[in-house]
């Protein structure tokens, strides 16, 4: 899911500087000029776009409003609030100029005076887009695991937390597991991360943390066998040896909730597949 933005080219260097504030907040966006390679088929492409889009910035100028394309655009996603039955269109007022008819009882966020007071309301308005620490992730029918990533620097070297809730709603074989793992990083992945930091970019550490576990074959088909409600712990080692960057992986795992006192056997390295896939949809 991504936002698409709506514009005229007249007014690319507003739009360049919205999307790459978005794409720094790690809010996914669509611009034609970005997205659409020679040879692509223009129409499908931003028809394919609008439909997947979980909202359309209306970028509203004197420019714009009398451009046909953008009138097709805002009526695509009238249609797609009438489908969804929820807000989609969200326009961004730019300079004065004549507000189209069926927009004209919508908020929009107003940038003429100060850019930085218009980006907020953007923000705050597709927030459920950016969400780098929490989230849910369906690992089979009605099973589930809710999960927290935090990270950041503990003393001297980076650390990233990720909490995993994995529940299953069958009421013949319900269960809950808690998987809490600890990555700490070797000093090369502490200079990577604050070289990141600096760019603003700390996010880029998450991702590559997950992508290090994903490789690592040993790491994804790892299990525990949990003894009744006793917690499993363990230490592993992942690492990337090109960049000479490792990291060690402090393992709980535990049972949580009634418990029926039997042993299992649980898998915890697949939730590892799930949280890269979900990574990528949400850069890509």
């Amino acid at each position: 899911m991504s936002i698409f933005i709506s514009y005229s080219h007249k007014d690319e260097k507003f739009v360049d500087k919205l999307a790459i504030k978005l794409v720094d907040d790690r809010i996914p966006v669509f611009v034609d000029r970005w997205e659409i390679n020679v040879g692509d088929s223009i129409t499908n492409k931003i028809e394919n776009a609008i439909t997947d889009a979980s909202y359309l910035i209306i970028v509203l100028s004197k420019n714009s409003v009398e451009s046909n394309w953008c009138k097709r655009e805002i009526t695509s996603g009238l249609m797609l609030e009438l489908e969804k039955k929820r807000v989609v269109l969200l326009p961004v007022l730019i300079e004065e100029c004549k507000i189209p008819l069926f927009l004209r009882d919508k908020h929009y966020a107003d940038f003429r005076l100060d850019f930085e007071t218009g980006y907020e309301k953007i923000k705050q308005s597709v927030a459920r887009l950016k969400n780098d620490e929490l989230g849910r992730i369906e690992m089979a029918p009605k099973t589930f695991s809710d999960f927290a990533i935090s990270w950041g620097i503990r003393g001297e070297y980076f650390e990233m937390l990720i909490d995993v809730v994995e529940f299953s709603v069958e009421e013949d074989k319900p269960f809950t597991i808690l998987t809490s793992i600890v990555f700490v990083g070797n000093k090369k992945a502490t200079d990577k991360y604050n070289q990141y930091l600096s760019e603003k970019r700390d996010w880029l550490m998450k991702s590559m943390v997950l992508m290090i576990c994903v490789e690592t074959e040993s790491f994804v088909e790892s299990n525990v066998y949990i003894y009744g409600d006793k917690p499993y712990e363990t230490v592993l080692t992942i690492a990337d040896p090109k960049m000479d960057i490792s990291f060690q992986g402090f393992v709980t795992v535990k049972r949580l909730g009634p418990s029926d006192k039997k042993n299992k056997i649980y898998y915890f390295g697949n939730i590892f597949k799930k949280l890269w896939e979900d990574e990528r949809r949400s850069v890509n």
